[in-house]
């Protein structure tokens, strides 16, 4: 049974997160598998907050005001090719975008089930309100924005 999508975070909305998560992606499945790209998987993880601790920020130079981390694990993160994609958290019977797949945590290349690095939605929200009026502005007037 699959659950509808509903909307996204809002810059409104930045209590951390506390639920079952769904990241979404084209990318491989394990560092072993490089053959595995192009099909679209999903895991389900869950989490207790933002996860960027400063401890995990030294270590995966994630930005403790603007990103998540995640984790890794077999079978409980996002691997190359992942990048881009969604990040959803259940809220009631819905999702909701969360965050948006960056890059692994660990700094080291090829890494895959060392922990994501994930790009909140409250934190882009503002941006892409005004990014979204330009472009009803550049389709209802054919002008492009100031």
């Amino acid at each position: 049974v699959d659950i509808p999508v509903a909307a996204r975070r809002s810059s409104q909305d930045n209590n951390p997160p506390a639920s079952f998560l769904r990241a979404v992606g084209f990318g491989r499945t394990s560092r072993l598998f490089h053959r595995a790209y192009g099909r679209k998987r999903f895991v389900e993880t869950y989490t207790v907050g933002w996860g960027c601790t400063s401890q995990r920020a030294a270590d995966s130079s994630c930005d403790p005001d603007a990103e998540l981390t995640l984790s890794g694990g077999v079978n409980r993160d996002t691997c190359r090719g992942d990048s881009g994609g969604p990040l959803f958290e259940r809220v009631g019977d819905e999702r909701r975008l969360l965050a948006i797949t960056s890059r692994a945590a660990s700094l080291e290349p090829g890494s895959c089930g060392g922990g994501g690095v994930y790009v909140r939605l409250d934190r882009l929200d503002d941006w892409l309100q005004r990014a979204m009026a330009q472009l009803r502005q550049i389709t209802n007037t054919g002008a492009e924005p100031k």
